[in-house]
Order: C-alpha cells, then structure tokens, then sequence
C-alpha cells in the first residue's frame, strides 16, 4: 500500500488532481507523509535517516560475515560493509551487538543488546568479529 501524502487520502499536488488508483483504507491517515513528517521514531523518519547515512557509508560493494554476532542467540546476524556494520536481531531475545558505534536503529535501543526483531546499523571497528557483551 502506497503511503499517501496527507492524512485525509488526498495525494500530492499535482497527482490530487487525478485522484488515487488505490483508495485509502479508513484508520491508515496516521501513517501518511503529513503525520509522519519530523516525527522521531515514526517508520518515514527512519527511512530518511537511512536514506542519508546511506550516502555517507557505502563505499563499495565488499562484504563480511561477522561470525560471532549476537554471541551465542540464534537468529542474529551481523555483517560489515565497509567501515559499517549491520546487525539484526531476528529473534525474540534481545542479542548483543558486534562492536561500534551505534548510527540508526529500527527500535529503540538502550544499551549494547538490541530489542527482538531489531535491525541496527554502526559505524566499524577495525577488528570485523569483534563483539560487545
């Protein structure tokens, strides 16, 4: 489902005046640009932060398997990219990060131990299977 510009279903100027292809379900005005714009922790803002630090880190296409991450928890997996790394905890326990600092993450995130189901990005180290506990 598209996200649509503003929280009534409207699109956009000029794209308003044609109308939608794809209504907007009633109850889904919150999750439009208009309600999402500068809202910290909103999903929008997280894609635009994404988005920028993107531009700044991606610096080739190289990729390394982090060994040890999330230590010993099942369904957490790390790689680095290139003086960045990315974490997921794709489970539901919380999983320690691979060492570095910590740029953007999915959920909130106290600490060095991720929520479940937590993708976090960091700035590397320069030992690549380094992990915080």
């Amino acid at each position: 489902m598209p996200c649509t510009q503003t929280a009534d279903g409207r699109a956009a100027r000029p794209a308003a005046k044609l109308g939608s292809w794809l209504p907007q379900p009633d109850g889904w005005g919150e999750m439009s640009v208009e309600a999402q714009d500068a809202v910290p922790g909103f999903p929008l803002e997280l894609y635009r932060a994404a988005l920028r630090l993107r531009r700044e880190l991606v610096r080739g296409e190289d990729l390394t398997w982090i060994e040890e991450a999330g230590g010993a928890t099942a369904g957490a997996l790390a790689f680095d990219c290139g003086g960045w790394r990315c974490a997921a905890n794709l489970s539901a326990v919380p999983a320690p990060l691979p060492a570095g600092e910590v740029l953007l993450a999915s959920s909130p995130c106290d600490g060095r131990e991720p929520p479940p189901w937590t993708t976090v990005w960091l700035r590397g180290t320069e030992t690549a299977d380094a992990t915080v506990g």
